[in-house]
C-alpha cells in the first residue's frame, strides 16, 4: 500500500501535472485542461489525485484569478461526479451544462474585453470535454491499443495534438524533439508495419504549428523511412540508424536552424538508450495491449468455464469412490462359514433332537453338547456329505435315530454351499461393481485436474500464425492458441473457401519449426469452418495382419485390435481364444471389446486388466484367452507391453531382435491377475512382432523362429506377418493343428 502511494507521489502526479500544464498552454489563456479533468473523472479514476494536479497546473498562468477559476471549476465537477457515484451512474449529456455552469467565473474574467472570445473559449473547452472523455476512457478503461471505434482514435488524437502542442510552447521544441522521435522508434519497434506512418505525421504535427515550419513533416518522414529499413533487426541497430539520421539531418542536410552537437546530443542519447529495451519486453506489451476485450471475454469464459467442469467433475468423481467404499463393505457384511455352521448346529439341536422322545436320555450321558454337533456339521462341511462312519461312537451308543442326523446335517450341508455359492457369487458382483466405481472416479479426478490447469495462452503463435496465413492469401477470421510444447493446440476460424481452396495444414507445416495434424474440421455457422490442430507425433506406424483359422474349425479363436487412444497413442493387442471354433472366438472378442472400451475412457492398464480379468472369470465358464497387449506413445517412443499368458514377442531392429517374454496364466482362469509387464523405448525403423501360440507351436522352437526373423524383410509389416504365416504353414505341413495369427507393426518418422 506504502509502495502504491509512493509510487503515485513520484510519478503519476508528476505526470498529470505536466499534462493539465501543457493542455492549458496550448491556446493562450485557454484551460484546456478542464476538458481533460472532466475526461478523467468520466472513466473513475479517483477524484483527490486529478483534483490537486488540476488546480496546480493553473499556477503556468502566473493568475490569482486563473487560480480561483481553476478552483471554482475543479471543485464544482468534482462535487457532480461524486454525487453520481453515489448513485452508481455516470452522467450524460447533462455534462455540457454542468460544464459551462463551472466555467462562469472564467467566462465573467474580464468580461467587457473578452466577451465574445470567451464564449469561442468555452465551447472549445466543452468540445475537448468530448474528446477527452471518449478517448481517456478509452485508454484508462480498456487498456489496450486495438482500439476500433473511429470515435476513440480521433478522440484519442485531439487530445494528445492539444497535450503535444502545449508541450512544445510550455518547455520548447529542443525538449520535445527528442522524445517525440524516441516515441517514433518504439512505436517502430512495437507494430513494424506502415501504419507507423500516420504516427510519423501526428508526432510531427505540433512542431510543425507551433514553430510555423512544415520541415518537421520532412524530418519525421525521414526518420519513418530509415526505421521502416530495420524491422526485423536487433534494437541495437535500430538504434544506431536512427542516430546516423540524427546525425544526418544535423549536419549534412541542415534542416535545423542550430546545427551543433549539444542540440542533437539529447536525442543520440535516448536513440541508443532505447536499445537497452529488450525486444522481449517490447513484444510483451504487444502482447497484452493489442489483446482485444472479446479476446479477453473469450480467455476468461474458457477459463471460468474449465474450473466449474472441474469441481463438478471432482465432485462425481467423490460419488463414484464412496460408492467403491459401499461395495466393500457390503462385501464385508457377506456372513461368514463360521456363522452359517452355528445356525445349523443349532438347527439340528433345537429343531431335530429337542423333538426326539429320548432327547433326555442324549442330554443325561451328554450326548447333545453343542461341541459335538459343531464338529459332526464341521467335518460335512470340508468333505460335502457325512456318513455313519463320520459319527462319534459315543454319539451313537447314545442317539437313537443316527440316520435322521446324518440326513438332516447333509440337508443343512447342501443348503449351506447354495448360501455359499450365492455369497461368493455376490461378493464378486461387488468386487466388480467396486473396482468400475474406483475405474470411473478415477478417470473423472483425472480429467477434473486436468481441466483445473491454467491453460497459458501463447500469442506470439497466434501473431505468428495469422501473418502466415495472410502472406499466403489464406484470411484467417481469428486465432486462439492454448498450451505450449506437445501440450499446444491452435484454434482457427477460416471461412469455407478459404478452407475449401487453400491446404492449411501445409502452409503452417512449411513456417513452424514443429509439424502439426488437423485433429478437427466442423464447419460452423455464417460459412465458417473451425479447425483445431494440435502438434503432430515425432513417430508413425504401419500394420499388417495375418491369419489363418484351425483346420476344420468353423471360427478362429484370435482376434486382434489396432484402436487409437489418442492424437499420440494407440494400442495393439493379439487375443488368442483358447481352443477354437465359436466359443473360443467369442472368449477372444469378449476380452478385447471390453479392453478396446476401457483403455479409450482412459483407465489406467492395472484396472482394464483386474476388471476384464475378473467379468470372464464369472460370465464364461472353462473357457479363457491369452492376451499379448501393447501401448506406444508416438511423441515419446515409450512402449509398454503386458503379456497374459501369451507366447514371445518381439522387437526387430537394425541393432538386432530384442525379446518381450511372459510367464502368466491367461487371462479368467483364476480370480486373481498377475500379467507379466515391461517396457522399452522404440526407434525409427523398429518392428514389434506378436503371434499367437498356433505360430510358435509350429516353429517348434524360440530359436528357430528366431533365426526365421533375422532373415525376414522388415520394410513392409504386411509383407512380414504373410512370410511369417506363410513359414508356420510349411513347417506345419500346409495343415493348421491350431489358429494361427501373426501381427506387426512398423514404426517411422511421421512426414
Amino acid at each position: 500500500m506504502k509502495n502504491s502511494i509512493l509510487y503515485k507521489i513520484i510519478f503519476v502526479m508528476p505526470m498529470l501535472l505536466i499534462f493539465y500544464c501543457s493542455l492549458n498552454c496550448a491556446i493562450n489563456l485557454v484551460p484546456l485542461s478542464c476538458g481533460a479533468l472532466v475526461g478523467f473523472l468520466y472513466s473513475g479514476l479517483p477524484v483527490l489525485g486529478v483534483l490537486v494536479t488540476f488546480m496546480a497546473s493553473f499556477l503556468v498562468y502566473k493568475s490569482l484569478d486563473m487560480v480561483l477559476v481553476g478552483a471554482f471549476f475543479g471543485v464544482i465537477i468534482s462535487l457532480i461526479f461524486l454525487l453520481y457515484r453515489r448513485k452508481k451512474r455516470r452522467p450524460g449529456a447533462e455534462i455540457i451544462l454542468y460544464t459551462f455552469f463551472a466555467l462562469l467565473p472564467y467566462l465573467l474574467h474580464n468580461f467587457n474585453s473578452f466577451a465574445i472570445k470567451k464564449l469561442v473559449y468555452m465551447s472549445i473547452i466543452v468540445l475537448f470535454s468530448f474528446s477527452a472523455t471518449t478517448g481517456i476512457d478509452a485508454l484508462v478503461n480498456q487498456k489496450n491499443l486495438t482500439i476500433k471505434s473511429r470515435g476513440e482514435v480521433f478522440s484519442l488524437t485531439v487530445v494528445f495534438l492539444f497535450f503535444a502542442v502545449g508541450f512544445v510552447n510550455l518547455f520548447g521544441v529542443s525538449v520535445y524533439k527528442p522524445l517525440a522521435i524516441l516515441a517514433l522508434v518504439l512505436i517502430c519497434r512495437y507494430l513494424k508495419s506502415p501504419t507507423a506512418a500516420l504516427y510519423s505525421l501526428i508526432l510531427a504535427t505540433p512542431p510543425a504549428i507551433t514553430q510555423q515550419n512544415p520541415i518537421y513533416f520532412a524530418i519525421f518522414a525521414i526518420y519513418f523511412a530509415a526505421l521502416s529499413l530495420c524491422w526485423g533487426t536487433p534494437s541495437p541497430i535500430i538504434g544506431i540508424v536512427a542516430a546516423f539520421t540524427e546525425v544526418l539531418l544535423t549536419f549534412v542536410l541542415g534542416f535545423y536552424q542550430s546545427a551543433s552537437y549539444l542540440e542533437c546530443l539529447p536525442t543520440l542519447i535516448l536513440l541508443l538508450a532505447q536499445s537497452l529495451i529488450p525486444q522481449s519486453v517490447i513484444t510483451r506489451l504487444k502482447e497484452k495491449l493489442s489483446l482485444k476485450p472479446s479476446e479477453i471475454l473469450t480467455r476468461e469464459v474458457i477459463t471460468k468455464q474449465r474450473s466449474s467442469v472441474s469441481a463438478k467433475l471432482y465432485d462425481l468423481s467423490n460419488v463414484f469412490f464412496s460408492m467403491q467404499d459401499a461395495f466393500n463393505n457390503l462385501k464385508k457384511c457377506t456372513e461368514s462359514t463360521d456363522g452359517i455352521i452355528d445356525k445349523m448346529t443349532a438347527e439340528v439341536l433345537y429343531s431335530m433332537c429337542a423333538n426326539c422322545s429320548f432327547s433326555s436320555r442324549c442330554l443325561k450321558k451328554a450326548a447333545l453338547k453343542r461341541d459335538v454337533i459343531d464338529k459332526i456339521i464341521r467335518i460335512g462341511v470340508a468333505k460335502g456329505r457325512i456318513t455313519l462312519i463320520d459319527l462319534p461312537r459315543d454319539f451313537l451308543d447314545v442317539c437313537a435315530y443316527p440316520n435322521s442326523v446324518i440326513f438332516e446335517v447333509n440337508r443343512l450341508i447342501g443348503a449351506y454351499f447354495e448360501i455359499l455359492k450365492e455369497a461368493e457369487s455376490g461378493d464378486k458382483s461387488k468386487e466388480i461393481l467396486s473396482l468400475q466405481s474406483g475405474g470411473v472416479g478415477g478417470v473423472l479426478k483425472a480429467i477434473g485436474f486436468s481441466l483445473s490447469k491454467t491453460m497459458p495462452e501463447n500469442k506470439q503463435l497466434e501473431t505468428l500464425i495469422l501473418s502466415t496465413l495472410f502472406k499466403r492469401g489464406a484470411k484467417c477470421e481469428a486465432a486462439l492458441v492454448f498450451g505450449e510444447d506437445s501440450d499446444v493446440e491452435i484454434n482457427l476460424l477460416v471461412s469455407k473457401k478459404t478452407f475449401d481452396d487453400f491446404d492449411i495444414l501445409s502452409i503452417l507445416n512449411e513456417a513452424l519449426e514443429d509439424k502439426l495434424s488437423l485433429t478437427k474440421a466442423q464447419t460452423v455457422a455464417n460459412g465458417l469452418v473451425y479447425l483445431t490442430l494440435t502438434k503432430a507425433p515425432k513417430l508413425d506406424a504401419a500394420f499388417g495382419i495375418s491369419k489363418v483359422t484351425k483346420s476344420l474349425s468353423t471360427a478362429s479363436g484370435d482376434c486382434h485390435s489396432l484402436i487409437k487412444i489418442d492424437e499420440s497413442n494407440f494400442l495393439v493387442a493379439l487375443s488368442d481364444g483358447m481352443g477354437s471354433g465359436e466359443t473360443a472366438f467369442k472368449t477372444s472378442e469378449t476380452a478385447l471389446n471390453l479392453i478396446e472400451s476401457l483403455y479409450r475412457a482412459g483407465l489406467d492398464s492395472e484396472f482394464v486388466l483386474t476388471l476384464v480379468n475378473k467379468l470372464l472369470s464369472i460370465t464364461i465358464d472353462d473357457n479363457f484367452s491369452a492376451i499379448d497387449i501393447a501401448l506406444i506413445n508416438l511423441n515419446s517412443g515409450s512402449a509398454g507391453f503386458i503379456k497374459i499368458g501369451s507366447p514371445y514377442g518381439f522387437i526387430l531392429s537394425n541393432n538386432g531382435i530384442r525379446f518381450i517374454e511372459g510367464s502368466s496364466l491367461p487371462i479368467g482362469i483364476l480370480d486373481d491377475l498377475h500379467p507379466t509387464t515391461c517396457s522399452c523405448e522404440i526407434s525409427d525403423g523398429d518392428v514389434i512382432v506378436m503371434v499367437s501360440d498356433g505360430v510358435t507351436d509350429a516353429f517348434g522352437s524360440t530359436g528357430d523362429f528366431i533365426d526365421f526373423l533375422k532373415g525376414a524383410p522388415l520394410y513392409n509389416p504386411q509383407e512380414l506377418s504373410d512370410t511369417i504365416l506363410s513359414r508356420a504353414l510349411t513347417l506345419s505341413g500346409n495343415t493348421a493343428d491350431d489358429d494361427m495369427s501373426a501381427l506387426c507393426v512398423r514404426f517411422f518418422k511421421s512426414a
